[in-house]
């Protein structure tokens, strides 16, 4: 749309689910997931002059997939994960030095883990655990069907 300067016009435009959806190549479809997202309006992605936000109600949940880039903090979330990660902390948490009877410590440790990517695990466990190991837990991960 052209306008002179100065001019305003209001825009209407409707947005449809496709609008609003990515293509997931591993689901071999469109996907639109459920939440909030901001719509950016201006002439170009560095000026935007307005935004508001939509809250989506898909009706289509978009499935979760671990990859070994995901945070521990989400994998305790999930019962099943949380039971193949588990011995691995518990390892890692005794190498570390990390005593049950301190609570200050066993806290700290549990913020640190928790944005910690599993891959990075490998490197904390000083060997311990492989990147072998990471790729087969986050395959059998996968196989679980209900994700929180």
């Amino acid at each position: 749309m052209k306008l002179a300067v100065g001019e305003t016009l209001t825009v209407q435009m409707k947005l449809t689910p496709r609008d609003l959806s990515y293509c997931d190549p591993e689901e071999k479809k469109w996907l639109v997931e459920r939440g909030c997202s901001e719509i950016r309006i201006g002439s170009s992605s560095r000026d935007i002059r307005q935004r508001t936000v939509v809250t989506i109600n898909s009706v289509q949940p978009v499935p979760f997939r671990f990859t070994k880039r995901t945070p521990l903090g989400r994998w305790q979330e999930h019962s099943e994960a949380r039971s193949l990660v588990a011995p691995v902390i518990a390892e890692m948490s005794k190498q570390m030095g990390s005593h049950s009877d301190d609570k200050d410590a066993a806290t700290m440790m549990e913020a640190m883990l928790r944005d910690l990517p599993i891959i990075k695990l490998v490197q904390f466990t000083r060997g311990a655990f492989s990147e072998a190991q990471v790729e087969a837990l986050v395959e059998k991960a996968n196989q679980y069907d209900s994700r929180t």
